[in-house]
């Protein structure tokens, strides 16, 4: 459904554009949610885990930037991983004023045994739907459009 909103054609497209690209984001998190149950965490909460399992240890504000979260965002969602035990904050060696988090053994069994599947029902999604050349494009453009909103 395009927007109601009376702006120039400009604007228009724009958030016509904003509104697909926010809705599509939605229903295809909703799908993943659906297909595949992540060991009992959300796929924000995942996501998380994935990055740590991935990048390693980082700082809170660090992993909302990497995660595009706010900070308060970022420390309930860490908040219920530590509940979990599936993360830690740990102090930082580089600056013992801060902490960094970082994955416990519990966590990083979590993404082993669910990372394949998580990628599998993505895959599997997106590819139905979006042939290679399509998937690129889309890559290439969110890819702009997230650089450009960050200031990169």
């Amino acid at each position: 459904m395009p927007t109601r909103y009376k702006g120039t054609a400009k604007e228009k497209r724009a958030l016509n554009a904003f509104i697909c690209l926010r809705r599509s984001a939605d229903a295809v998190l909703m799908e993943v949610s659906k297909k595949f149950k992540l060991g009992g965490v959300t796929p924000t909460q995942f996501a998380i885990l994935e990055a740590l399992y991935h990048i390693g240890a980082l700082k809170p504000g660090e992993l909302a930037d990497k995660m595009f979260m706010s900070c308060g965002n970022i420390t309930y969602v860490l908040d219920r991983l530590v509940d979990k035990g599936l993360i830690d904050r740990v102090q930082n060696p580089n600056d013992r004023r801060s902490f960094v988090v970082d994955l416990e053994p519990k966590g990083k069994k979590l993404v082993e045994a669910h990372i394949e599947g998580y990628v599998s029902v993505i895959s599997d999604m997106m590819g139905d739907k979006l042939d290679l050349k399509e998937l690129n494009a889309l890559r290439d453009i969110t890819k702009k459009l997230g650089l450009g909103a960050s200031g990169a």
